[in-house]
């Protein structure tokens, strides 16, 4: 078999991968989505996968090439295959598909909660009537990396009671797109609010996702917790109380 069709094919791909890696935002089902649901997208992060599956196969079809004529036709088809198992593994960029919900023996996530909350006992306070998402590395398996825990508290307004992501896995986006994933799946809702101490950075963080304050409870983690908790230099007393609006 001429060679030309191997050589057309992986060109074809290679441009495809060229393509995404260059302009990411133009994968199929992104710019439909509506801009709350984007933001739990890594689309850079998709897109870059994609390329890679691309180039891939990109180089199977150039290995038809050298192949015998009937293992070439096979290698001809099997970049179809790649790409096509690509598109199922690239989901996991997407965090309102990676957090799942957890409904049965939630207190096996109390490691990484203790981690956005010092207290087990304050934990144990909302976890019963809270949802709990959790995310993990890959997918359904793997080691969980994020965890939130929302409440309803009613009249429309639902509140974030924990948000942590495991040490190993921050800055990575994932605390951003884990609060983006929870306002789509609360979208009903009116607002999202959270409490938080005064730690400069978390502020911060919380403040770019487009959380503003609205008010604060004096003496918080003083009153609640066992012992001091200091953060960035700054021990914590009141609980700041941030919201943002789900819908307009």
């Amino acid at each position: 078999m001429s060679p030309t069709p191997y050589i057309i094919m992986a060109a074809v791909w290679g441009l495809a991968g060229a393509f995404v890696a260059r302009w990411p935002e133009t994968m199929a089902g992104y710019n439909t989505m509506p801009p709350e649901r984007r933001a739990a997208v890594d689309i850079r992060g998709a897109g870059g996968f994609a390329a890679r599956a691309f180039h891939l196969s990109a180089v199977v079809s150039l290995a038809g090439a050298a192949a015998g004529e009937q293992l070439g036709r096979t290698m001809l088809m099997l970049p179809i295959g790649i790409v096509l198992a690509a598109a199922v593994a690239g989901q996991r960029y997407d965090m309102y598909v990676m957090a799942r919900r957890v409904r049965h023996n939630k207190e096996r996530f109390m490691p990484l909660l203790l981690v956005g909350d010092e207290s087990e006992r304050m934990i144990r306070s909302y976890l019963d009537r809270a949802e709990l998402y959790v995310c993990r590395r890959y997918g359904l398996f793997g080691r969980p990396i994020a965890v939130c825990a929302v409440t309803d508290d009613g009249g429309g307004v639902f509140e974030v009671k924990n948000l942590a992501v495991d040490a190993a896995f921050r800055s990575r986006g994932h605390g951003r797109r884990m609060l983006a994933a929870m306002a789509w799946r609360c979208r009903r809702g009116e607002w999202l609010t959270l409490g938080t101490g005064e730690t400069p950075s978390t502020l911060a963080f919380y403040r770019s996702c487009g959380f503003r304050e609205y008010g604060r409870i004096a003496g918080f983690f003083t009153d609640n917790y066992d012992r001091p908790i200091a953060e960035e230099g700054v021990t914590l007393r009141d609980m700041i109380l941030l919201r943002k609006r789900l819908r307009s």
